[in-house]
């Protein structure tokens, strides 16, 4: 289904068209009772009309609704229109990460990654202590605003994949293999150590400017991409190691939550080290062990 300015859809009057992707478009539209401006994500209809994606739809779409957490785009509403399930979420007025990396044609500072990292890992092991996978994750789907000291950081497009069935994953993965892990590809269900594979390769790219390789194929299973140990003067090279486990062709060999994975990363920074008597400098969470660069 392809809207257009002007067009209404379950009571929203679309504004402007914001993005598209392999499961939904999303759109600027004016909500129904306040005309305020909301993103309306409208999915694709050949996955809609999966009787059993749209059962997992409607419950994770239960859970997540009016979530409030700092780095999670809010989920006000979601529902089913003619032959569309459809998702609304508020608006942010921000740039995503894909965009911010194309842009700037080259990586980012480690301080930043790190901070961006760290924020969606945060995000990411809220909604799977709820029981939802985000299943979606690559650098489009991390929004930033502000910047320097102000920059926020904001999940979104939660839920669409976490309990995807046969076709839509294979769909997704496909088009994401970059951000997608190898047993995701072999056609393995999706897992909270599947979202920590993604965050390794989101941490690889906004390092390096490039989209990881995807994994190269097998008859059995796909294998990782190759750990990216690199020359001297390569961003990546001093977090190799945290990013080559973070994707682990194993599952079980990886980070066992994005909470894990953002504490090694917080350790291998220039400068830091292990926290004393078990509690996270400051007691503000990830979020507060990095300075704002």
């Amino acid at each position: 289904m392809t809207l257009l300015p002007g067009d209404t859809f379950a009571g929203y009057a679309i504004l402007d068209r914001l993005a598209a992707g392999g499961l939904s478009t999303v759109y600027k539209a004016a909500h129904p009772r306040t005309s305020e401006p909301v993103a309306l994500a409208v999915l694709d209809e050949k996955y809609s009309a999966d009787p059993e994606y749209r059962k997992y739809f409607e419950q994770a779409a239960d859970r997540i609704r009016e979530l409030s957490h700092p780095n999670i785009v809010t989920v006000i509403d979601a529902g089913y229109d003619a032959g569309s399930l459809w998702l609304e979420t508020r608006l942010v007025d921000g740039a995503d990460v894909a965009s911010v990396l194309a842009g700037s044609g080259h990586g980012m500072r480690v301080e930043r990654a790190a901070r961006i990292v760290s924020e969606a890992a945060t995000a990411l092991h809220h909604l799977h202590e709820i029981g939802v996978l985000h299943g979606n994750l690559t650098p489009a789907h991390i929004l930033v605003t502000g910047s320097g000291p102000t920059e926020q950081v904001r999940v979104t497009d939660i839920g669409l994949l976490g309990g995807a069935v046969d076709g839509i994953e294979t769909h997704w993965a496909t088009e994401n293999s970059g951000y997608t892990a190898p047993e995701v590809l072999a056609g393995a269900p999706l897992s909270a150590r599947s979202d920590v594979y993604s965050l390794g390769a989101i941490f690889h790219a906004l390092l390096s400017g490039r989209t990881p390789p995807p994994p190269a194929p097998r008859p059995d299973v796909a294998p990782p991409p190759p750990p990216p140990g690199a020359p001297s003067g390569d961003p990546l090279s001093g977090y190799a190691p945290v990013i080559a486990k973070a994707q682990a062709e194993d599952p079980a060999q990886r980070y066992a939550t994005p909470r894990d994975f953002s504490e090694a990363i917080r350790l291998s920074l220039p400068g830091q080290g292990a926290p004393t008597g078990g509690k996270k400098p400051g007691g503000k969470g990830i979020r507060g062990w990095f300075k704002r660069s």
